[in-house]
């Protein structure tokens, strides 16, 4: 299911994300961009984007890495209520990088009990 859905697990939310970054120009340009951006909650859109300016976003030397990377292991979720974090390690170029996914459930709109991605940060 490439589409949120109440259905999906926070860690099947994260893996639909980071697997399609991985083929990130695959069907087409920035598909795998794409499909993050569909997977970030309402309050993460509003603050990176619009596409275009999400897309730049993570074309940027942080979020690179994360482009076409060549693997990725994925630890298991951490759920308190609403909230949500899976770190994955994502082999890269530039050797393995772990990256924090940080996921909130809808609380209503269109995607009430929807998994979404609230922020993506780098750990070191």
């Amino acid at each position: 299911m490439l589409y949120p859905h109440p259905s999906l697990s926070p860690l099947e939310v994260v893996r639909i994300q980071a697997l399609a970054l991985g083929t990130n120009d695959s069907p087409h340009a920035d598909w795998g961009i794409e499909m993050v951006w569909r997977f970030a909650s309402p309050a993460n859109k509003a603050y990176t984007g619009p596409l275009r300016r999400f897309a730049q976003m993570v074309h940027n030397p942080l979020y690179k890495p994360m482009i076409n990377h060549a693997g990725a292991a994925f630890s298991e979720p951490t759920v308190v209520g609403a909230d949500a974090q899976v770190d994955v390690v994502l082999q890269t170029t530039r050797g393995p990088l772990t990256y924090r996914f940080i996921l909130h459930r809808q609380d209503g709109g269109d995607f009430a009990g929807c998994w979404m991605t609230e922020a993506v940060g780098p750990l070191q």
